[in-house]
């Protein structure tokens, strides 16, 4: 399940906040008989999701997020665990808006 929050960026435009409720997301691409959802393995700082033809960067995770990460690596990859030694913030998660056009 995800829930996307925009951090509010002054005078940008674009009012900051709840962008999507608590929802399974499917894939670009994938088949709407069989869709693959994204999941915890796509979910670490740094990554790009498309959802609903809108692009986010995954920039910041708070402590939480970390130490569940931290706490259940057999959900994760051996990939993302590595970053996870790399980051270190005290911060909520925030996802932004990629600046590539679809």
């Amino acid at each position: 399940m995800i829930t996307i929050y925009e951090p509010p960026v002054r005078n940008s435009g674009i009012i900051g906040g709840k962008f999507l409720e608590r929802t399974r997301i499917a894939k670009p691409g994938s088949s709407p008989d069989k869709p693959v959802f994204y999941g915890p393995d796509d979910m670490y700082i740094g990554s790009c999701v498309q959802i609903f033809n809108h692009r986010f960067i995954i920039t910041n995770a708070d402590e939480y997020v970390l130490r569940y990460m931290e706490d259940h690596p057999q959900q994760f990859s051996g990939k993302i665990l590595i970053l996870l030694d790399s980051v270190f913030c005290n911060t909520c998660i925030f996802i932004v808006p990629c600046c590539d056009h679809l």
